[in-house]
C-alpha cells in the first residue's frame, strides 16, 4: 500500500540537511573546538541517523523485494550514479586546488589510495553515505526480506531489535567499525588475525561492507517494528503524547548523550526520534511549495554543501581572521546559515533541469 505524502519528514530533511552543514563547519581541523561549539554538535549530530532512519522507513514497505531488477535500477540511479558524479567532481576540485596552492604532496596523498575513492568517497566527508546505503540496501534484502516473507509479530522484531544494537555496539566499542580518514574496517580484528589484511583490496571492501551492513541493521529491523505498530494502531502517530515524548526523549538523549546510554542506541535513538516525531506532526502540516522543495532539495544539499563551504572558508580567513582563532557559535552560524542558503538556491536551480536533478541529486 502506498504511504500517504509525510510533509513532517520533508521538515525534519530540512532540518537534517542544515546539521550536517553545521557539524561540518569548523572542527578541530580549522581551530580549538569551544564548548559551546561542542554542546551544538551533540545536539546537530541526529543527521546522518535520522537520513538512515528515513531512508529504511520508506523502503521497509516495500518488503519483500528480492533482487527484482526495477527496484536495483531505481536504487543504482538514487546511489550510485550520483555517487560517481559527485567523487568526480571534488576528486577534480581537490586536485585543482592542490595545483594552485602548490601542494604537491596533498596532490599525491590524494591519489595514493583508488580503493577508497572509487568504493569509500574518500574525496568528499559525507559520500561515504551513499556506498554505506546502498550496503544496507543489500542487508535489508539478505535478512530482512526472510522476516517479511514469515510476517513475524511486534515482541519479536522488538527482541531482533534489541539484539541488533547490541551487535553494533560491540562494533562500536571494539573500535571496528568504519572509519573514515585511513577508510577501513575491523581494524582490531584485522590487526589481531591478520595485521597486513587491509592491504588485500577485496579483504578491505568486503569488511567496510560488513560494517556498514553492521550499522545500518538496527535501523532496517527498527523500521520495521514502526511500520508494524503504526500499520496495527494507526491511532498512536495522531496522539499528541506520542509526538510530544518523541521531541522530550531527543531533547534527553542529545543533552546527557553517551553519559548514561551506550553509542549504538544513542545513535540510533537520536535518528529514530526525529523520524517519529517528523511522522507525528505530519497530522498537522499540508502541502507547501517552500517545504517540499527543502525536503526535495535536502540530498542536493547534503552532497553539495563541501563546495561552497571551501569558498566561503577562502573568503573568510581573508576578511574576518579573526573568526577563526577558536571554532565557536558565532563562527559555525557565519559558515552554515549562509552555505545553507547558498546550497539550497543553486541545487534548486540545478534542478529544474530534470537530467541535472535524476543524474545528479537521485531525484
Amino acid at each position: 500500500m502506498k504511504k500517504q505524502r509525510l510533509f513532517g519528514i520533508d521538515v525534519c530533511r530540512a532540518l537534517a540537511a542544515y546539521a550536517v552543514v553545521l557539524l561540518h563547519s569548523g572542527d578541530k581541523t580549522w581551530a580549538p573546538l569551544g564548548f559551546w561549539a561542542s554542546q551544538i554538535n551533540s545536539w546537530f549530530n541526529f543527521a546522518v541517523p535520522f537520513f538512515l532512519a528515513a531512508s529504511f522507513y520508506f523502503m521497509v514497505p516495500k518488503l519483500p523485494i528480492g533482487f527484482s531488477g526495477k527496484f536495483w535500477k531505481q536504487r543504482f540511479e538514487r546511489l550510485l550514479i550520483p555517487y560517481a558524479i559527485w567523487a568526480g567532481i571534488y576528486l577534480c576540485l581537490k586536485a585543482v586546488m592542490f595545483l594552485l596552492s602548490k601542494q604537491p604532496e596533498k596532490l599525491q596523498e590524494l591519489f595514493q589510495d583508488p580503493l577508497a575513492i572509487f568504493f569509500f568517497g574518500a574525496t568528499s566527508i559525507q559520500l561515504y553515505y551513499l556506498p554505506m546505503l546502498l550496503a544496507g540496501t543489500l542487508g535489508l534484502i539478505l535478512i530482512c526480506d526472510p522476516l517479511a516473507k514469515r510476517n513475524i509479530g511486534i515482541s519479536t522484531l522488538a527482541i531482533l531489535s534489541i539484539l541488533s544494537i547490541g551487535l553494533y555496539e560491540l562494533l562500536f566499542s571494539t573500535g571496528n567499525t568504519f572509519h573514515l580518514g585511513p577508510n577501513i574496517a575491523f581494524e582490531s580484528l584485522v590487526k589481531l588475525i591478520a595485521p597486513q589484511g587491509n592491504n588485500n583490496p577485496l579483504l578491505r571492501i568486503i569488511l567496510v561492507n560488513i560494517a556498514w551492513i553492521i550499522r545500518c541493521l538496527p535501523y532496517m529491523l527498527w523500521a520495521m517494528l514502526l511500520t508494524k505498530i503504526t500499520s496495527q494502531k494507526e491511532s498512536i502517530v495522531k496522539n499528541n503524547s506520542f509526538g510530544i515524548a518523541a521531541l522530550g526523549l531527543f531533547g534527553l538523549v542529545s543533552a546527557l548523550g553517551t553519559s548514561f546510554m551506550p553509542n549504538a542506541l544513542h545513535e540510533v535513538l537520536s535518528g529514530y526520534l526525529i523520524l517519529i516525531f517528523g511522522i507525528y506532526i505530519s497530522n498537522y502540516l499540508t502541502a507547501n511549495q517552500l517545504v517540499d522543495n527543502l525536503g526535495l532539495c535536502s540530498f542536493g544539499i547534503y552532497l553539495m554543501h563541501p563546495v561552497f563551504m571551501q569558498i566561503l572558508e577562502v573568503v573568510v580567513r581573508k576578511v574576518f581572521p579573526s573568526i577563526l582563532t577558536e571554532v565557536s557559535v558565532i563562527s559555525k552560524l557565519t559558515f552554515s546559515l549562509p552555505c545553507f542558503l547558498i546550497t539550497w538556491l543553486a541545487v534548486a536551480m540545478l534542478m529544474r533541469n530534470k537530467l541535472v536533478a535524476k543524474y545528479m541529486f537521485g531525484n
